[in-house]
């Protein structure tokens, strides 16, 4: 008689070791939650009181957006020098919901970054100026030590892109939710549904381990043969580009990822656009191809993404007049 064997058992995982099996912990201050360092698709046992950290910024409301109307002008605030003082300020502080207002997140988010880098190495300091290989970022992730985390380390993941989140990596192929093009939600002419459009896209890419969002794009499309120009947030229109992409970039930041608005500057056409010099006057990048940016900018964009072309004989990653004017 074949003798039944007994029905295989997953032994609960203690603090700190994956729990994707057994769905358990031995500790019961720890819960069984996802990896905060991009494998979103493991569990590993976490300390319950750091089980997320949208706990630390949670996603305000979503409010009416208001027909499309010019927004009423609010003063910035200068850049601080490195010089300058700034008052002192704890991490416990910095983990508290964020201010409303935009410009009183960035300078908290200034004297928070002030804090946190307060006597880290240069090396370190370097670290955190570009990706590295690893997580669920398809550019790669930016290691943060000294943040409560897994392994005290957050990674900041980087992803595509503007019609949600691209599945590059196997674990996502074929699992991301293909939302309609930047284009067809220009042609709304809708500044509550670009809200909705972001919100949605932020949600996923939290869900998925990613913290920063390569979008929107945002340039103004000059010929629609582009290869680009399907994911254009701003149509042919400046002025609809930057009402749209600020309801857009207010969604996505308020639930803690860090919108990304592409490409500055002039990146109008995909072919040769790693070889092209583009030169525009001043009147017409102002009232033309900045605007869209501005409003994105103004709405807290935590990131801007330069182009591959070249502009006034530099590329646009190295232009200082791009980047410093």
């Amino acid at each position: 008689q074949q003798q039944q064997q007994p029905a295989a058992t997953h032994q609960c995982a203690g603090p700190g070791e994956e729990c994707t099996t057994s769905k358990c912990c031995t500790d019961s201050a720890h819960q069984c939650q996802k990896r905060r360092d991009g494998i979103w698709w493991r569990l590993i046992c976490r300390a319950a009181e750091k089980s997320d950290p949208s706990e630390f910024f949670p996603a305000e409301p979503m409010q009416p957006v208001p027909a499309m109307a010019p927004a009423a002008a609010t003063p910035a605030s200068a850049p601080l020098s490195p010089l300058q003082e700034v008052a002192p300020i704890t991490i416990d502080e910095c983990m508290k919901p964020l201010p409303l207002d935009v410009h009183e997140r960035w300078s908290l988010a200034e004297r928070c970054s002030r804090e946190m880098i307060r006597g880290m190495p240069s090396d370190k300091k370097r670290a955190l100026l570009h990706g590295h290989d690893g997580g669920m970022g398809f550019a790669g992730y930016i290691p943060v030590e000294g943040v409560p985390g897994v392994t005290d380390t957050v990674r900041l993941t980087l992803n595509d892109g503007p019609q949600g989140y691209n599945g590059y990596a196997d674990a996502t192929v074929g699992k991301g939710t293909q939302f309609p093009d930047l284009i067809a939600l220009a042609a709304s002419f809708n500044t509550a549904l670009a809200a909705t459009f972001g919100a949605a896209s932020a949600d996923e890419f939290r869900a998925k381990g990613c913290s920063v969002l390569l979008g929107p794009d945002v340039e103004v499309v000059r010929n629609p043969f582009s290869g680009r120009s399907f994911e254009s947030l701003s149509g042919e229109d400046p002025y609809l580009g930057a009402q749209l992409a600020g309801a857009y970039v207010k969604e996505v930041q308020a639930r803690g990822v860090i919108a990304t608005v592409k490409h500055w500057l002039d990146n109008n056409q995909e072919a040769n656009r790693q070889k092209i010099d583009v030169t525009v006057g001043d009147r017409a990048q102002h009232e033309i191809y900045m605007g869209p940016f501005k409003g994105a900018i103004d709405a807290g964009a935590g990131g801007v993404m330069c182009s591959y072309n070249k502009v006034y004989g530099k590329y646009a990653c190295e232009n200082d007049k791009l980047l410093r004017a």
